[in-house]
């Protein structure tokens, strides 16, 4: 047991080395902004937990070496039923799940203490930190709960709008599975517990630690809290979009938006004179676009090279751009969780939540019924909102094609869609009194997931994009990049170009490509072996 203490006692003098020399950097180099919290995201998220209860998952953070716990109130509704706690360790072998007891549940300020056994390898405790004031930075960790499997807490960067003595609103976005973790301040201390959600994006509550000091204050025997040194957290600042960036960014229309006023009105990222890549979902099936530039060009752009998997279009322009641009460059350099990045919309700051995974896949809908008969596949009922009904089938039509699939029999069908997602586009061949017509239609989801809470937060989770599933190798960050936004470049925060923003996944997790795979994709860079299809 002593042993264990002296180790955790080790981790806190770490920790506590690590963010003087984070402080001590930005403070000493004011000509620079520190590009990463990554240190502090680390230790921090060392000490956040994953709790469930009757299949109601929060988060959770650790307050003391003993096992204690911190989380919310609401989260417990089944008091009677079993609390399991996973804690986190730096490998697969060292993270473990445990039983937990309640040790308090205090309704009045919604905070709960629960007790676990330590572990062997010891438990990583979050130090205290100050009252928070308005636009101070902070960093809310949790678990959201649409993911089952995270290795880590993930983290969102935000600022304080407002606050008193027992809540903080802030701008870092929470979703469900969040209610619990903690946030804190840019050196790595506690300064409150998320706790719910509104309907606007800068609507995220958290309880402050007077709070839960008012609480703890309710136990038969008093907790003494982690205590930290005094240390000014670092006030991260970017430059602002510079002017390469803001060349990066064109604005596709159709080709007849020359002159009109353009139906489609979507965005791209400039990746070579004469290249642009953008989200291909979003084309809706043109193969020919009018590429905007920040100088005002308006150039005709071919659709050249796709990957469906990743919902990415490269676009050949037909003269090359004069503007002023990012230059792509691929790098061996991996962004990670806590890096901090910027986009072309304004000096706002996100944060890598995390990077190079796989957005899992969803089933994707045709969107009508079909009956086989004599080898021809006749629709007997179209349903509205679905692909179906976008390319516009009707009750009779015979399908004959789905993308480049010959259909003879039901199965084909299921076939076709296996490797489509909801939200891709799909050419659709059909006969119709004889006539072999061609159109496509936008895949929809499965309706049962449309009602799940953990993926639209009952109607709190804004916009999203149609197609935002099953991408390979993806960088999560928390920018307020909306769906029409998508295509968009993503800049780390000292002005690099590391990837194309592809999919509003969620409320708080916006997709990106890493920009090493679209120069690939673009054939500006050798191929490694099998190329992306096209």
């Amino acid at each position: 047991m002593a042993g264990n203490r002296k180790n955790n006692g080790c981790r806190l003098t770490i920790f506590f080395g690590l963010l003087l020399v984070a402080s001590a950097q930005a403070l000493s180099d004011e000509q620079r902004s520190l590009t990463t919290l990554q240190p502090v995201v680390d230790q921090a998220s060392a000490a956040v937990v994953r709790i469930s209860v009757a299949n109601q998952l929060s988060s959770g953070v650790v307050i003391s070496d003993d096992g204690l716990i911190l989380t919310v109130a609401h989260g417990f509704a089944y008091p009677d039923r079993t609390t399991t706690v996973h804690v986190p360790g730096s490998s697969a072998d060292t993270s473990l799940s445990v039983k937990a007891e309640i040790v308090l549940k205090d309704s009045e300020t919604d905070v709960v203490v629960l007790k676990i056994p330590r572990p062997e390898h010891g438990l990583t405790v979050m130090p205290i930190g100050p009252p928070v004031a308005r636009h101070q930075q902070l960093i809310a960790l949790g678990y959201p709960a649409r993911t089952t499997s995270l290795p880590a807490a993930v983290p969102r960067f935000g600022t304080v709008v407002a606050g008193d003595d027992r809540l903080i609103r802030s701008t870092c976005r929470l979703t469900a599975g969040d209610s619990g973790g903690p946030v804190v301040d840019t050196a790595g201390r506690l300064v409150g517990l998320n706790q719910r959600i509104g309907t606007a994006h800068d609507a995220n509550l958290h309880l402050t630690v007077a709070t839960c000091r008012k609480a703890l204050t309710k136990l038969p025997k008093p907790i003494p809290l982690p205590e930290s040194p005094s240390v000014e957290p670092p006030v991260l600042g970017p430059p602002g979009p510079l002017p390469g960036m803001l060349g990066s960014l064109v604005r596709l229309t159709d080709v007849g938006g020359i002159q009109h006023e353009p139906s489609v009105k979507i965005l791209g990222t400039l990746i070579a004179e004469d290249v642009v890549a953008t989200k291909l979902s979003e084309l809706r099936g043109r193969r020919q676009v009018v590429c905007r530039t920040a100088n005002r060009e308006a150039i005709e752009a071919d659709l050249v090279w796709y990957d469906q998997t990743d919902d990415l279009a490269i676009l050949r322009l037909k003269s090359k751009t004069t503007v002023e641009f990012t230059r792509p460059e691929a790098t061996d350099v991996r962004p990670q969780a806590g890096d901090l990045v910027m986009s072309t919309a304004g000096p706002t700051l996100g944060m890598i939540g995390r990077s190079r995974f796989d957005e899992p896949a969803a089933r994707a809908q045709l969107g009508c019924t079909i009956d086989a008969a004599d080898g021809s596949l006749v629709v007997t009922q179209v349903f509205p909102k679905s692909a179906a009904a976008d390319a516009g089938l009707q009750v009779h039509d015979v399908l004959k094609l789905l993308g480049d699939r010959p259909l003879a029999a039901l199965n084909d069908v299921a076939q076709a869609l296996r490797n489509t997602q909801p939200g891709d586009i799909l050419a659709i061949t059909f006969e119709r009194s004889g006539h072999q017509l061609h159109a496509s239609g936008q895949l929809t989801h499965s309706a049962d997931t449309l009602l799940e809470r953990s993926e639209f937060l009952d109607g709190h989770a804004g916009t999203l994009s149609h197609r935002r599933s099953g991408f390979r190798d993806v960088i999560q960050h928390d920018l307020p990049v909306n769906p029409a936004e998508c295509g968009s470049p993503l800049f780390s925060s000292d002005g690099t170009l590391i990837g194309i923003n592809i999919a509003c996944r969620s409320r708080e997790a916006v997709l990106a490509i890493p920009i090493e795979r679209v120069l690939k994709l673009a054939q500006l860079l050798p191929h490694s072996a099998g190329e992306p299809g096209k």
